[in-house]
């Protein structure tokens, strides 16, 4: 069993969406959609994984795992729930994940938007309003300003309940990563998707994609084989590599 080793400062990482993940989440569009009649949605998202209140031991255990980047999404609903009205207690909770996630070394890398809207915004006729567009160009600009072109892949993961089968898949893209960087293309990064077994929109709590299961009734995190698999890849910064 030979090793490929990653180049030194490769962000190892995994990700959650807000919705997804933080519960009651009650000013989106989604949570609208989860209850109204006739709802093709197989259940809502409810309290979630509660990571909007256990993000503190969320964040810890990702770094005791051996991660060193954490990709998270802020909820534009919770932080403008009404056009033009600001909560500063939102704003100052994602402040506090940022330092939480820099206490425990982990690079926070956050998704200004992951599918959820607030209800007012797609009142007002939503993506399709003449207004969004310009809104997603300052967006970009402003990203453009403080970033480069560097790949990071930021999302990549597989919904099973066979766990082997997840860490066969991440060793096989992660042999896809180092190929890349065999050929020299410029990769600074993997993050696989999800963290946790969360809320998968119209399908529910159903598919699992985390590498740490939440237990539903009581919120309880068990660390799955493919976690600590993919920790200890992340904590070597090697992958190990079969000579076959």
């Amino acid at each position: 069993m030979g090793h490929f080793p990653f180049p030194n400062g490769f962000l190892w990482g995994t990700a959650t969406a807000a919705h997804q993940v933080e519960g009651n989440n009650v000013n989106s569009d989604h949570w609208l959609m989860e209850h109204v009649p006739g709802t093709i949605y197989a259940e809502p998202s409810g309290d979630a994984c509660d990571h909007y209140h256990r993000y503190p031991e969320d964040i810890a255990l990702l770094a005791e795992l051996g991660f060193n980047m954490y990709r998270f999404s802020i909820e534009w609903a919770r932080i403008e729930p009404e056009e033009g009205e600001f909560s500063k207690a939102s704003l100052e909770h994602y402040r506090r994940m940022l330092a939480t996630c820099h206490e425990h070394g982990l690079t926070p890398m956050v998704t200004f938007h992951h599918f959820t809207s607030p209800r007012w915004l797609i009142a007002a006729g939503g993506w399709e309003d003449k207004d969004t567009p310009e809104a997603l160009e300052a967006t970009i600009r402003c990203a453009a300003s403080v970033t480069g072109i560097p790949v990071i892949v930021t999302e990549n993961g597989i919904a099973t309940a066979d766990d082997t089968r997840r860490i066969e898949y991440i060793q096989r893209a992660l042999q896809g990563v180092a190929n890349c960087l065999k050929d020299g293309l410029d990769v600074r990064g993997y993050t696989y998707w999800s963290a946790l077994d969360n809320f998968e929109w119209m399908q529910g709590y159903r598919p699992t994609f985390g590498l740490i299961a939440v237990d539903r009734e009581t919120q309880k995190r068990t660390v799955k084989p493919s976690a600590r698999w993919l920790g200890a890849v992340a904590r070597a910064n090697r992958l190990p590599i079969s000579q076959s």
